[in-house]
């Protein structure tokens, strides 16, 4: 299962951790897309 850790934040399965990535470095996602909602750990 393909899984970040990043501090506190813990993003799990494929489907998100991308876009979480995307939105932290501010690539690769039009402006105005809704945040990432990731649970923290």
């Amino acid at each position: 299962m393909p899984a970040t850790v990043d501090g506190e934040v813990a993003v799990f399965d494929s489907n998100p951790v991308l876009p979480y990535l995307a939105e932290k470095t501010g690539k690769f996602l039009p402006a105005g897309t809704p945040p990432v909602r990731a649970r923290s750990r």
